[in-house]
């Protein structure tokens, strides 16, 4: 089995080893892998003791072994859930959850196999395409984000960035029949944004974010806001809620900036604020949403490389770290 791992920041590197499947496991041939902005913070260097670390948390192959009653059968086309259930753990009389994250708070799936737990393993519909189905977990993690708010139809969501994530977020918005309003400083990926269904947008660099979103929504703001954990965003968010509305603050925990908060204006306009980490149990739901037709990914992956250049790969997008959306590395 080959793995990329990143060993300390700023350094990948190829390594063969030899890991046994074991019971409860399925075995997979791996054959599209998913590199995210997510991975290139992993290799650019966060929290000292993630290291050393295989990144990727997105990955579609062929069952390679099962356990007999598993219900795979040799070469069905699968989907990987990154999102792992390791309660082990009661708090009271309750046992509480832990998940944990492939390729951030565990191994990830850049190798070409990888043996992952059976209730990982989704197989896929003929009609859901591997450029589509590499998107599940993005899916599956805005799910989680729309099932923590009691919305209603006809509300405002504020999504702060227009990146693959919250483009997912906007669609979903609108499956959901809540209307997303997109916010960033960067009007390409704003215009690119509508190719999406995703009409409001504002542009930061060039407007006041508050007076459009009061504008947009009539005066009364939006209803909830999300956005990924950036320092100089948390601010923003807190503004353009309503009073008595809802932050979202979704991302994953180990390579998220650490934010301070204006406590007074939290007080002062009684939000709630929410951390959403993962998306456990939601990957069911999201290929059926991408077999329906729901959400489209047409166009977000920037680049394909081969498993062998995937390594250096990380050198050359650490210059430009804007230089690519998804990158895709073919096994």
């Amino acid at each position: 089995m080959k793995i990329i791992q990143i060993k300390t920041p700023k350094m990948s590197r190829t390594v063969e080893i030899h890991e046994e499947r074991k019971e409860g496991e399925v075995k997979v041939k791996l054959s599209k892998i998913a590199l995210s902005r997510t991975d290139l913070n992993l290799y650019m260097g966060v929290e000292e003791d993630i290291y050393p670390i295989i990144p990727s948390h997105s990955a579609i192959g062929y069952v390679s072994e099962a356990d007999e009653g598993s219900g795979f059968k040799l070469g069905a086309r699968v989907a990987i859930d990154p999102f792992v259930d390791v309660s082990s753990f009661s708090v009271g009389k309750e046992r509480a959850k832990a998940i944990e994250v492939m390729g951030i708070t565990r191994n990830g799936l850049l190798a070409d196999f990888a043996n992952v737990p059976v209730e990982c393993v989704y197989a896929l519909p003929e009609g859901i395409k591997d450029e589509e189905a590499i998107f599940l977990d993005y899916i599956s993690f805005g799910s989680k984000v729309f099932e923590n708010y009691d919305f209603n139809k006809g509300d405002y969501v504020a999504i702060i960035g227009s990146g693959i994530f919250q483009l997912i977020l906007g669609q979903l918005a609108i499956y959901y029949q809540i209307v997303p309003i997109l916010i960033d400083q960067n009007a390409d990926k704003l215009d690119d944004a509508k190719n999406f269904g995703i009409y409001y947008t504002i542009d930061a660099s060039s407007e006041d974010v508050s007076e459009r979103v009061k504008e947009i929504t009539g005066g009364r703001m939006a209803e909830f806001s999300v956005f990924l954990p950036k320092e100089t965003l948390f601010n923003v968010a807190v503004d353009i809620t309503m009073q008595g509305g809802t932050v979202i603050i979704a991302g994953f925990d180990k390579v998220s900036d650490k934010l301070s908060a204006d406590v007074s204006s939290i007080l002062k306009k009684q939000l709630t604020i929410i951390g959403v980490n993962n998306g456990a149990n939601e990957t069911a739901s999201a290929i059926n949403l991408l077999a329906n037709k729901i959400i489209k990914t047409e166009g977000l992956i920037s680049k394909e490389v081969d498993f062998a250049s995937a390594s250096n790969l990380f050198k050359d997008w650490a210059r430009d770290p804007s230089k690519y959306r998804k990158v895709i590395v073919l096994v």
